[in-house]
């Protein structure tokens, strides 16, 4: 079974102002709610690809029920861990995103997760995403976790230092920014960061460039897969897909290099819409992927 952790779910409030002024009363011409948080993505995504998945969440307040009744009308099972805080709305118009802090977690959340990932055996994977909002070092200590159970995971979160690393997660996935972060230095070479990641023992890792593609580095080989021409609608949720893709993909084939493939053409296809895509939508990009081995 594959599992999600979304640590700090939301409802996205996608506004449509035409004429946006600050410091006036300014009035919608249509508003609508999404679902949204960084596994339940992955876990929308995979039931696509026709993958059962349990995703588990964080949630609390009135926003958290309502977050709650949206997440038992999705196509994948779920585990939903209450707590006191309350879950975020954020705001979504023209070419800005305000998002909210969102809960905060404690020992007590903690230990309610912990007691239901004693469930998890060796042949289960959990993929953990997003960001966490608390003060305890939640992430390594879970990454620490399961390398000592021997759970297969992959993390796709903010929080990740190089010395988490050492517990060997099977994929991670950042972008430019969060790759540069994680070496602190701007000017890293993506080849040369891949390697290194490698080298500190990341099983896998892809790194999403937006309009320049991506690259990666599986089982120790680096590969760069070549951008496509499209439009790009919605980039929010591409990376959630690229997940999916890749997990769904190597659990069934056991060959990476199908795994970026059919990752690839998962971020393609959630770009183009607004919608996550569905797997006709993945289907219709997968051989257009081109990917090359780096030298």
């Amino acid at each position: 079974m594959i599992y999600t952790i979304t640590f700090n779910p939301s409802l996205d409030l996608y506004l449509d102002i035409a004429d946006f002024k600050i410091g006036q009363t300014n009035r919608t011409l249509s508003e609508s709610y999404h679902l949204g948080g960084k596994g339940l993505n992955v876990s929308e995504v995979l039931a696509a690809l026709g993958i059962d998945s349990t995703a588990v969440s964080f949630t609390g307040g009135f926003i958290g029920d309502e977050i709650n009744k949206r997440i038992a009308l999705k196509p994948y099972r779920s585990h939903l861990i209450p707590v006191s805080s309350l879950s975020r709305i954020n705001l979504k118009f023209n070419d800005t995103e305000i998002n909210l802090k969102g809960i905060t977690i404690c020992e007590n959340d903690i230990a309610k997760l912990y007691d239901y990932l004693e469930i998890l055996d060796k042949d289960d994977v959990l993929i953990i995403s997003g960001k966490v909002n608390s003060e305890l070092t939640i992430i390594n200590d879970l990454c620490k976790y399961l390398y000592e159970k021997g759970i297969m995971y992959i993390l796709d979160n903010y929080d990740i230092t190089l010395d988490t690393l050492k517990y060997q997660p099977f994929l991670i996935k950042p972008n430019l920014d969060e790759l540069h972060r994680l070496f602190n230095d701007d000017q890293k070479d993506i080849s040369e960061a891949l390697k290194e990641l490698s080298d500190r023992g990341v099983k896998n890792a892809i790194v999403s460039m937006g309009k320049d593609g991506s690259m990666a580095v599986l089982d120790g080989i680096v590969y760069k897969c070549d951008p496509i021409a499209i439009e790009c609608v919605n980039a929010v949720g591409s990376g959630d897909s690229m997940i999916a893709g890749f997990v769904g993909a190597y659990l069934l084939k056991r060959d990476h290099l199908k795994a970026y493939r059919l990752a690839a053409a998962a971020a393609m296809a959630n770009a183009v819409s607004m919608d996550l895509p569905s797997f006709n939508d993945i289907k219709a990009f997968y051989h257009q992927v081109s990917i090359k081995r780096c030298l």
